[in-house]
C-alpha cells in the first residue's frame, strides 16, 4: 500500500476533495504540503469554494488560507496519519475520470458581479462571503473571514468597508429589531441613490433602542453612508460590470481611472437626500447637519487603517457641496413654525463654522427693542433670478443663493429673523417665500403681507396698547431691518430696507393707523398721530383724518347694534372723538359722522325689524335709499312711540345733517337744489306726518290733532320772497320750493281731518260741549290746516271732505237745538203759575249757546278758516300789505243774517255788529263768487294782489277757480268719482 506522498495527482485531488468536504482542514493542509505541485493555490481555493460547507466557522480554514496567501506551509505530524483508504483501490484511470466529474467552481463565475482582479485570494474571499451569506445567512461570520486579509488587498478593504460593514451595521447593530432585509448580493447590487435611500430609511423614525429618534441620523451618515461611499466604489463597480460584459478584464489602473472620471458623484445623492428630507422632515436635517461634519466625517470601524478614503482635492469639493446642500435645505422646507426658524439659524451657524467664516449672530428670541440693526451691508449678487430659488436648482454648483459666502449667510440670517417675526405676528411664511418677497416682491406684494399682518384673521383677539407698541416696533424693523425709518425713506435707500422696504413709509404708517383704530387703541393713536408736532407726525393731518373717518364708518357698517356704548358703534364713536380732543373746530366729514352716530344711537332704543324678520343693523341706515322712511317703521313697530315726537325729530335732523342722500326709484338724488335748512324742515314735517299717522292708527285723535295744529305750521317766506312785484303769494312760495320733498304733512293733516274714531267721542272735563260736535269741529280745523299745506291739485278733494263735514255739523247742531228747545218747553210747562213769554225762548237760547261755547270756539266755516289764516300770515309775512289783505278778507264778513235772535260769538274775529255776531258756519253759505275771489282765492292759488287782468293765464285761472267754488257752495258735490276710504276715515 502506497503512502500519502506516493499518491498520483488524480488521487491526491480526489483525496483533497474528500478532506474538504469533511471539513478536515488539517488533513487538507497536510496533503497540500505533500503535493504542492499538484494542489496549487487556485485549485485549493476552488476546492474550498466547491466542497467546504458554508457553515464551517472561518476560524477553521482562515489560517490555512493565510498560509496559502503567504506561500509557506508548516509541517505537521498529521501527515503520517492521513487516511488514504478512499482512493487506494482506484486505478489512475478511474481517479482521473472522477476528477473530471468534480465540477469545481471557477473563481470568476457568478454570482458575484465583481469579476477577478489579479488576486485569487481576494476573489475567493469575496466569493466565499457571498456563499456563506446566501446559504446560511450568517452575515456576522464575514468579518472573521475577511478582516484578516484586509492588508492583503486594498480592493478587498474597500469592498469590505463599503459593502459588508454598512450592511452588517444596518442589519445587526443599528437596527437589530428589523433583522437582515437584504442579502449581501442584493445590497451590493444597489445603485448609489438606492443605497443611500436604504441606509437612511430609518434615520428619521423613532425606534426602541437607546439612540432612538432623530438623534441617530448623524450616526447613520457617519457609520452607514460614509463607509458606503468609501473610495467611490459604486462608480468603480459600474465600470467593472461594463468591462466584464464586453469580455475584457479590468485592471487596477482602469479602476483608478474610473474613480477619477466621476469625482464625488455618489455624494450628490446624499446631498439630494438632505434637500428632499428638508421638505418633509426638517428637524431630521437640522440634527444631521449639526451631528455630521460632512464627507470627511466617516466611521470606518478601524478597518481603514492609515489609508485615506477621499482625495484632498475631492474632499474640498464635496465639503463645499455639503455646505451648499445645507443652505439649500433651509430654502427647501415649507414649514413656518418657530422651531423650524430656530433650526435654520442653527444650520447657518453650523455652516459658518464648517466653512471657517464669520458666524451670523442674532437671537430669534430677542424682544422687539433688542432686534439687531442689520444695516446696509447685506450684499447679494445682482445675477440672482427667481429660478435660482426653485428646489430643482438649489444644488447647482454655481447657484448664487446657495453658494456659502459670508454675505449670503448674513442675508439668510436677516431673512430668517424676518420670517420668525412674521410667524410671531400670525403670518408665517417659509424662508424661501420671504426671500422671494425681499428679492423679487413688488410694492403690492409687500403691502399685501403688511395688511395680513395688521388685520389678521377674523376672530383673532384684539390687541391692547402694550401689544401694539411691540407690534409697531417689529413692523418697523421688518420695513427697515433696523435702519432709521425717516432717513431711509427720505433718501430713497430702498436697498437698505427689509422685507417690507418697498412699501412707502407713509403708507406703512397709514396701514398701522387703520389697524390701531380697528383695535380701538385710540389713546395710542392720539399719542402717535394726533398730539404731536407736524414735524414728528408720520403722515399729514388731512390723511389721518380721512383714515379715522373711514375706519369709523367701517366699524359702523360692521356693527350689529346701534348703541354707542358697545360694539362697532362704540369703536366708531371713540375713533371720531380721537381726532379733536381739545375742542378744535371739526371738519364737515367729522360732524356728519357724529350726527350719524347720534341718530343711530337714538334709534337703538326702539325695536326695529326689516323685511323677512331681519333685525335692524346700523349699516341699513347708510344703505337705505330714504333713511327718514325708517322712522315710519319705528312708529309702526313700537306702540306709543309717536308720543316721543321730539326724540324722533332729533333723529330725523341728525340723519339729514349726516349727509345721507335720498334716492328716487330712478336713481336720482333728491334735494340737491335745496339748502340744508330746507332739507331739515322737510325732514321735520315728514317725521311729524308719520307720527300723526301712527297716532291715528292707534286711535289717538287728540295727539294727532295737537301735532297738526302745533307742529305742521305752514312755512313763512322770507322778506326777499314776499316782494310784491314778484306777483307770487306766500302759498305759491311754500308749494313751489319747500314742498318738493314733502308730500306727507298735508296728507297727515287731511287724514286726521277726515278721521272717524271707532269709539264714540267722550266729553272732557274742561268742556261741556257736545263731544260729537267738538270732535267734528276739531276735524274741520284740521282740514283747514290741510288746505294751507296741500298743493293746488289736492284742494278740491280737501274741500269736498270739508263740505261733507259741514253738512254733518249742521245736522248735529240742528239736533242739538231741537233737543234744547224740547228741554226748555218741558221746563216751562212744569213751573206752576208761569206764563210763556215770547222773549223767553231767544234769551234762553242765547244763554245756552253762550254756555255751550264758554270754553270752546264755534264751528268754523271755510271762509273764516281762510280769513284767519290770511290775517295771521299777513301780520308776519306781509307787514306792508297786511292791512290791505286783512281789509279784503274782513270786508266779506259784513253780510250778516239774524236767525231768531243774536248768533253765537265768533272766536276768531271778535267783532260786534249790533246786538249779535254772525256764526262761522253761516258765512260759507252766504258767500258769492266775488267773495271767494277776494276772500279765500289765495288758498286756491290766487294772488293776494291781483296782477293785470290782461294776463291770460291768470284770468283763466280765476275763472276756473270761481266756477269750482260756485259748485262747492251749491248742492252738487265737488267730485263725482268714488273715494276709497280706510276704516275710520271720510
Amino acid at each position: 500500500m502506497a503512502g500519502p506522498a506516493e499518491l498520483s495527482p488524480a488521487k491526491a485531488v480526489l483525496l483533497a476533495a474528500r478532506f474538504t468536504a469533511d471539513s478536515n482542514i488539517l488533513a487538507l493542509q497536510a496533503l497540500a504540503t505533500l503535493h504542492q505541485d499538484t494542489l496549487r493555490l487556485r485549485l485549493i481555493l476552488r476546492l474550498l469554494l466547491t466542497f467546504l460547507p458554508e457553515s464551517t466557522h472561518p476560524s477553521l480554514y482562515v489560517p490555512f488560507v493565510q498560509e496559502l496567501a503567504s506561500g509557506s506551509f508548516a509541517r505537521d505530524d498529521a501527515i503520517a496519519e492521513l487516511d488514504c483508504s478512499s482512493v487506494e483501490d482506484l486505478t489512475d484511470a478511474e481517479a482521473r475520470k472522477r476528477v473530471r466529474k468534480l465540477h469545481l467552481v471557477d473563481l470568476y463565475a457568478p454570482p458575484i458581479d465583481l469579476q477577478p482582479v489579479s488576486d485569487d485570494i481576494t476573489l475567493f474571499l469575496i466569493d466565499r462571503a457571498h456563499r456563506v451569506d446566501e446559504q446560511t445567512g450568517l452575515l456576522t461570520l464575514l468579518p472573521q473571514l475577511v478582516v484578516p486579509f484586509l492588508d492583503h488587498s486594498e480592493y478587498l478593504r474597500s469592498w469590505f468597508i463599503s459593502t459588508v460593514l454598512p450592511l452588517l451595521r444596518f442589519s445587526y447593530e443599528y437596527y437589530p429589531q428589523e433583522g437582515a432585509i437584504f442579502s449581501l448580493a442584493a445590497f451590493e447590487g444597489l445603485g448609489e441613490q438606492a443605497g443611500v435611500g436604504v441606509l437612511l430609511s430609518r434615520s428619521g423614525s423613532v425606534g426602541n433602542d437607546e439612540v432612538g429618534g432623530i438623534a441617530r441620523v448623524g450616526r447613520d451618515l457617519r457609520g452607514l453612508v460614509g463607509p458606503w461611499m468609501y473610495g467611490d466604489t459604486r462608480s468603480k463597480r459600474r465600470k467593472l460590470s461594463g468591462e466584464l460584459s464586453s469580455g475584457s478584464l479590468p485592471s487596477i489602473h482602469a479602476v483608478e481611472m474610473t474613480k477619477q472620471e466621476a469625482p464625488g458623484s455618489a455624494w450628490s445623492y446624499v446631498f439630494q437626500w438632505i434637500v428632499e428630507m428638508a421638505a418633509t422632515e426638517f428637524p431630521v436635517v437640522v440634527e444631521a447637519i449639526e451631528q455630521w461634519d460632512g464627507p470627511e466625517d466617516v466611521d470606518m470601524g478601524g478597518y481603514a487603517g492609515n489609508h485615506s478614503h477621499v482625495d484632498e482635492d475631492l474632499l474640498a469639493l464635496v465639503e463645499r457641496q455639503y455646505a451648499q446642500s445645507a443652505i439649500a435645505a433651509t430654502l427647501a422646507t415649507a414649514d413656518t413654525s418657530a422651531e423650524t426658524f430656530r433650526g435654520i439659524q442653527r444650520i447657518l451657524v453650523r455652516i459658518a463654522s464648517l466653512m471657517d467664516i464669520e458666524s451670523p449672530q442674532s437671537d430669534l428670541a430677542s424682544s422687539a427693542p433688542l432686534l439687531p440693526d442689520m444695516g446696509p451691508t447685506l450684499g447679494i449678487s445682482t445675477s440672482i433670478s427667481l429660478p435660482h430659488l426653485s428646489r430643482s436648482n438649489l444644488l447647482q454648483i454655481d447657484n448664487p443663493v446657495t453658494t456659502p459666502t459670508e454675505s449670503l449667510l448674513s442675508l439668510l440670517n436677516a431673512l430668517t429673523l424676518s420670517a420668525s417675526i412674521l410667524e410671531k405676528l400670525g403670518h408665517g411664511l417659509p424662508l424661501v417665500r420671504v426671500a422671494e418677497l425681499y428679492l423679487f416682491g413688488n410694492v403690492e406684494d409687500q403691502r399685501g403681507v403688511l395688511k395680513r399682518i395688521l388685520h389678521g384673521t377674523s376672530g383673532s383677539p384684539r390687541r391692547d396698547e402694550r401689544t401694539w407698541r411691540r407690534l409697531r416696533h417689529e413692523i418697523m424693523w421688518l420695513w427697515g431691518w433696523g435702519a432709521d425709518s425717516k432717513k431711509a425713506n427720505d433718501n430713497g435707500r430702498q436697498d437698505e430696507l427689509g422685507v417690507l422696504g418697498k412699501v412707502g413709509h407713509e403708507v406703512l404708517e397709514i396701514e398701522m393707523l387703520k389697524a390701531m383704530l380697528n383695535d380701538t387703541c385710540c389713546d395710542l393713536v392720539a399719542e402717535l398721530y394726533i398730539n404731536v408736532s407736524d414735524a414728528e407726525r408720520p403722515a399729514t393731518m388731512a390723511e389721518i383724518e380721512k383714515v379715522v373717518v373711514e375706519s369709523a364708518m367701517t366699524s359702523y357698517d360692521n356693527a350689529s347694534n346701534g348703541n354707542k356704548t358697545r360694539g362697532g358703534i362704540k369703536r366708531a364713536s371713540e375713533a371720531i372723538a380721537t381726532l379733536y380732543p381739545n375742542g378744535i373746530p371739526k371738519s364737515n366729514a367729522v360732524q356728519r359722522a357724529e350726527k350719524l352716530i347720534a341718530a343711530t344711537h337714538a334709534l337703538s332704543f326702539y325695536s326695529l325689524t326689516l323685511h323677512h324678520g331681519v333685525p335692524f343693523q346700523p349699516v341699513n341706515i347708510r344703505a337705505h335709499q330714504d333713511p327718514i322712511a325708517l322712522l315710519g317703521k319705528v312708529l309702526e313697530q313700537n306702540p306709543k312711540s309717536y308720543t316721543k315726537l321730539d326724540d324722533l325729530l332729533d333723529i330725523g335732523r341728525n340723519l339729514v345733517d349726516a349727509g345721507l342722500p335720498i334716492i328716487k326709484h330712478d336713481g336720482a338724488v333728491v334735494g340737491n337744489s335745496l339748502t340744508e335748512q330746507q332739507l331739515v324742515q322737510n325732514a321735520e314735517r315728514r317725521v311729524t306726518g308719520m307720527a300723526i299717522e301712527a297716532a291715528l292708527a292707534e286711535d289717538d285723535f287728540e295727539t294727532a290733532y295737537s301735532y297738526v295744529i302745533n307742529r305742521l305750521v305752514p312755512p313763512m317766506p322770507t322778506a326777499s320772497q314776499t316782494h310784491l312785484s314778484s306777483g307770487c303769494s306766500a302759498q305759491d312760495f311754500s308749494r313751489n320750493s319747500d314742498r318738493q320733498l314733502d308730500d306727507v304733512s298735508w296728507r297727515a293733516a287731511f287724514q286726521a281731518g277726515r278721521y272717524r274714531s271707532a269709539n264714540r267721542p267722550r266729553p272732557t272735563a274742561s268742556s261741556t260741549a257736545n263731544p260729537e260736535i267738538r270732535h267734528l269741529e276739531m276735524r274741520m280745523e284740521l282740514l283747514a290746516q290741510s288746505l294751507l299745506l296741500a298743493p293746488a291739485a289736492a284742494l278740491p278733494e280737501v274741500l269736498g271732505v270739508w263740505r261733507r263735514s259741514e253738512e254733518e255739523l249742521n245736522v248735529l247742531v240742528a239736533q242739538e237745538s231741537e233737543e234744547e228747545q224740547k228741554w226748555d218747553d218741558k221746563g216751562d210747562k212744569r213751573v206752576p203759575g208761569q206764563f210763556v213769554s215770547s222773549s223767553t225762548t231767544p234769551i234762553a237760547k242765547r244763554e245756552g249757546r253762550a254756555n255751550l261755547k264758554s270754553g270752546e270756539e264755534a264751528p268754523m266755516g271755510l271762509f273764516d278758516v281762510a280769513r284767519g289764516a290770511a290775517f295771521a300770515l299777513s301780520k308776519s309775512a306781509f307787514p306792508v300789505g297786511g292791512t290791505v289783505v286783512a281789509d279784503k278778507l274782513q270786508s266779506s264778513t259784513k253780510h250778516k243774517r239774524v236767525v231768531g235772535g243774536p248768533s253765537v260769538p265768533s272766536g276768531d274775529s271778535g267783532e260786534a255788529d249790533g246786538d249779535g255776531r254772525v256764526r262761522k258756519r253761516d258765512t260759507v253759505s252766504n258767500m258769492v263768487a266775488g267773495g271767494l275771489a277776494s276772500g279765500i282765492g289765495w288758498v286756491l292759488g290766487m294772488y293776494l294782489i291781483s296782477p293785470p287782468d290782461n294776463t291770460p293765464a291768470i284770468r283763466d285761472e280765476r275763472l276756473t277757480l270761481t266756477h269750482t267754488h260756485t259748485h262747492t257752495l251749491g248742492a252738487t258735490p265737488v267730485h263725482h268719482h268714488h273715494h276709497h276710504h280706510r276704516p275710520g276715515e271720510e
